[in-house]
């Protein structure tokens, strides 16, 4: 009986084999080539990143030196040359603003280039280096002491011209990492070559978050030249809004610490939110000024908050206007 059931058992699994071998096999059809140059080294940089951010899971310490924004940085910007004022270029230089800051992750980038400021020169036309001629200024005292009542002689003179005093105890350094020089190439091709596109229109939610890096001025004076160049209506909305997102946003210019400064530009924001609501309604950056508005009018310390409504880990309801007269805490959280 074992020897029958085996024998079929072969038998089955011979017979079965051609059928399905004609079954036809099924296979995802390949994925259309790349539309563009742009999209092509867009879909390569994508695949690198990936591969990189994956190398993450393996070492607790990945390797920077690998980060793939090195080695396609360059290749973006010459694409943006090879197609200067046409809309491949525009796109590159996005890429090339939104993605700079990659060069600073994990350490610094290569081929980081210093640039030496020299020392204050005074009036008398003589560079003072600070320290850097210490045997000579040493090589005197005694012509220092001589005459203490020449040097406070003439007190107006010094005071009427302090910034040409002042000069720094060593040369002042400055570096230029190679993210802000091409952060800043890129911001100078669109202000020679794309003011006055139509396609930017696309790309102004990515240039506002330029703010991040470099402060509001870059998205304030960008924003301002491409209002006075481009008249399609949507960019306006657009520009309109980035100026007022830049001044607003409590995370740029965190380093200022001038009060007055924060609150005038609060306010001009403000007004620039209103702008693209009432003269750009029908456009998609009005929607997005009309939360700032309602934050503006209705979130500032100090206000009554809005009836929040929701359900309890019974799953009933409740609204915060039933816990008046209490302390509350509400914790907003979400994924990003």
């Amino acid at each position: 009986m074992i020897r029958w059931v085996g024998r079929w058992t072969l038998l089955m699994l011979a017979g079965g084999a051609p059928l399905l071998a004609q079954e036809p096999a099924s296979k995802e059809p390949p994925a259309p080539p790349p539309a563009s140059p742009y999209d092509a080294l867009e879909l390569a940089f994508n695949e690198a990143q990936q591969k990189f951010w994956e190398s993450f899971k393996e070492n607790t310490e990945p390797d920077w030196s690998k980060n793939p924004a090195k080695e396609f940085m360059p290749k973006f910007r010459k694409l943006a040359e090879d197609n200067a004022g046409k809309p491949e270029a525009l796109k590159a230089l996005v890429w090339i603003l939104t993605n700079a800051r990659m060069l600073e992750m994990g350490q610094p980038a290569e081929g980081e280039a210093v640039a030496a400021v020299p020392a204050a020169t005074t009036e008398a036309g003589k560079s003072d280096a600070g320290d850097a001629k210490p045997d000579k200024g040493d090589a005197k005292p005694e012509k220092s002491d001589a005459k203490p009542e020449k040097s406070e002689s003439k007190p107006e003179k010094e005071e009427a011209k302090p910034a040409k005093e002042w000069v720094p105890a060593t040369p002042l350094i400055v570096k230029v990492s190679a993210a802000d020089e091409v952060k800043n190439w890129a911001l100078e091709r669109i202000k020679r070559d794309h003011l006055a596109d139509a396609a930017i229109k696309d790309l102004m939610p990515n240039l506002r978050y330029l703010a991040y890096d470099m402060g509001s001025k870059p998205v304030m004076e960008l924003s301002e030249a491409i209002l006075a160049k481009n008249k399609d209506r949507d960019v306006q909305a657009h520009a309109t809004f980035n100026m007022a997102w830049a001044m607003y946003n409590p995370f740029v210019d965190v380093m200022q610490t001038d009060e007055k400064a924060r609150e005038a530009n609060k306010t001009r924001a403000v007004e620039l939110f209103r702008k693209v609501v009432k003269d750009f309604a029908d456009t998609d950056a009005a929607k997005e000024a009309a939360p700032f508005i309602f934050e503006i009018e209705h979130l500032q310390v100090g206000m009554k908050a809005p009836d929040i409504a929701g359900k309890d880990i019974d799953e009933k309801d409740i609204k915060l206007s039933g816990f008046a007269g209490k302390v509350v805490v509400l914790d907003f959280w979400g994924f990003w």
